[in-house]
């Protein structure tokens, strides 16, 4: 199996969620992905795992170490961190602190991009000040499930041979529930 030079490595924050709201649940998913995507690491990697004396990764000191390595190493990389909003402010600091320092110190600009998605937060504003900021209106996510309902309501349509009357009407409902408005 042929790898790509571009790595993408995606981790989804999730409340009150131990195992997916935290610095170090994100950092060692992130980590996992990317080892994945660069087996060339693994020989450093299980030295580092060996030294460290650990059962499992725990150390968040570790774990930053490894990930400056592996991203450091790695081509293009692509990060993506959904939900940051959805972790405590202790937490959103350690992983927005972590990957911003890694990204604005790496010396090729470009070569490492983040996507940081979260509500509008004033520590997370504050955290991510040097980054550029895409805002996306109510409108903007009606327009886009509306578009994501018809490509999918057309397939449905197609495979089980639906009218057209009630390929409209799964979009219809699709998008109003998507605003909250629940059976009649």
């Amino acid at each position: 199996m042929k790898l790509s030079s571009t790595a993408v490595a995606y981790f989804y924050c999730k409340h009150q969620d131990d195992q997916r709201n935290n610095y170090l649940a994100v950092a060692t998913a992130i980590l996992a992905q990317l080892l994945y995507q660069n087996h060339d690491l693994l020989p450093y990697m299980y030295d580092q795992y060996l030294n460290s004396g650990q059962a499992s990764l725990v150390s968040a000191r570790l774990c930053n170490e490894l990930l400056k390595t592996m991203l450091a190493t790695m081509s293009n990389t692509y990060l993506i961190i959904d939900g940051i909003d959805e972790c405590a402010k202790e937490e959103r600091k350690a992983i927005l602190s972590l990957f911003t320092f890694i990204i604005e110190a790496d010396a090729t600009p470009g070569r490492l991009r983040g996507m940081f998605v979260s509500q509008d937060e004033n520590d997370i504003k504050i955290l991510l000040r040097a980054a550029s900021a895409v805002r996306l209106s109510e409108s903007d996510i009606a327009r886009d499930i509306e578009s994501y309902s018809i490509h999918w309501s057309l397939k449905i349509q197609q495979k089980f041979e639906l009218s057209p009357n009630e390929q409209k009407f799964i979009v219809a409902e699709v998008c109003k529930r998507a605003q909250g408005e629940l059976y009649p």
